[in-house]
């Protein structure tokens, strides 16, 4: 009786496959499938629940952050939750320990050896880069910014930072509004926290929830 369940069951995954209107789509993976009707698309989610499309790059090294993709927010939703405690990180372009910034962002490729991976996001006409925060809590000195879509190499155009008065214990969603060139997009979205003091800080606590693009 099993051996026919299973035969069942393989029958009507190849019966659904050969039902495909362009079989050719089966080669393709699941971002190229979604780029064939990339004009009719509404929104392009990355984060709900779990990391939809891309990787993630640490912008220094990892030392004294943590950052957990599953965080239980409640028994029904996950959340992104990133905490740094302020101390040291190194900073690979100026080789050096430091206790101003440190950050993340979420890019095309699996991990930093792909940011060089790009995706052409100008297809989609996207417009907003919309997204979910609370706190948690940041440090007196520390500001929360959230860097839109852009090359690796380009500065950060489109930026919406948050302060400590800004950061509430229940969920307020923001947005920014996509002003730069996206044909040739690595990282999809970037969070940063920012000492603005001289002296060090003890950093903070961010949930992250709802990441997506919308026209």
């Amino acid at each position: 009786m099993k051996e026919i369940k299973n035969l069942f069951f393989l029958t009507v995954i190849i019966f659904i496959f050969s039902c495909s209107e362009n079989p050719n789509d089966r080669l393709l993976s699941p971002l190229q499938q979604m780029n064939i009707s990339a004009k009719n698309l509404q929104e392009l989610v990355l984060y709900d629940n779990e990391l939809k499309f891309g990787g993630i790059m640490f912008y220094v090294s990892a030392d004294n952050q943590q950052l957990d993709f599953n965080y239980p927010d409640t028994n029904e939703n996950k959340s992104i939750k990133y905490t740094w405690n302020g101390k040291e990180v190194y900073n690979y372009d100026t080789k050096q320990y430091q206790t101003s910034w440190c950050g993340f962002g979420i890019i095309v490729g699996k991990d930093f050896t792909q940011i060089d991976k790009s995706h052409n996001l100008a297809a989609y006409q996207f417009s907003k880069l919309k997204f979910k925060l609370r706190g948690g809590w940041l440090d007196n000195n520390v500001k929360f910014k959230v860097i839109g879509a852009k090359k690796a190499t380009e500065s950060d155009i489109d930026v919406k930072t948050v302060s400590t008065l800004q950061l509430y214990t229940s969920w307020r969603e923001y947005e920014i509004d996509l002003t730069n060139n996206l044909d040739d997009v690595n990282i999809y979205i970037g969070f940063v926290f920012e000492n603005t003091s001289t002296s060090q800080s003890k950093g903070g606590e961010v949930f992250i929830d709802d990441i997506k693009f919308v026209k």
